[in-house]
């Protein structure tokens, strides 16, 4: 596998190698093909270009990791929601059919055990529609980041205090 050169100042400071079969086969790539831009600074070396990108890359990996683990403790949250509310309310359905079907005999009993049985659905269903939202929330495709955040923050609000307030700034999204 041949490097291909990289260079700054028109000066080969080092080689990129690319380990794939699609650059192994590659003909275009017998050029050099990634240009650094000079820099302004006299007395730029190679070695601070090489420590530049060795920072670059340690700092893409922190970040990475730190995706993965906020993506992990999400999924914890989702996992321990859907068993909390969903697990339970089903639960509480089952047992209420069961007791559904003893008193079947007493109309009335069985009138109002259904209408228990009806409001714990809507609730077990509202419940799983909001986890669904808090998920990814329609108006983040609809509408876009700032808005599905403004709507978030306002649901909090409704909920909790004390209250959050949140200013976005164009040049940022």
């Amino acid at each position: 596998m041949d490097g291909l050169p990289l260079i700054a100042r028109s000066e080969v400071i080092g080689y990129l190698t690319l380990d794939s079969p699609w650059a192994a086969s590659s003909a275009r790539l017998k050029q050099p093909w990634l240009k650094l831009l000079p820099t302004s600074r006299p007395g730029h070396s190679k070695c601070r270009l090489f420590e530049a990108v060795q920072a670059g890359h340690a700092q893409l990996q922190l970040l990475s990791r730190r995706l993965v683990e906020v993506q992990e403790t999400e999924r914890r949250h989702i996992a321990r929601e859907l068993h909390d509310e969903a697990s339970q309310a089903l639960t509480s359905l089952m047992v209420g059919l069961r007791l559904l079907e003893r008193e079947l005999a007493q109309p009335e009993a069985a009138t109002t055990r259904l209408m228990e049985l009806k409001r714990m659905t809507d609730s077990v269903l509202e419940n799983l529609h909001r986890l669904a939202m808090d998920l990814r929330p329609a108006s983040l495709d609809h509408l876009g980041l700032v808005a599905a955040l403004r709507h978030y923050i306002d649901t909090f609000n409704r909920q909790y205090q004390p209250a959050l307030t949140a200013e976005f700034c164009r040049g940022w999204l």
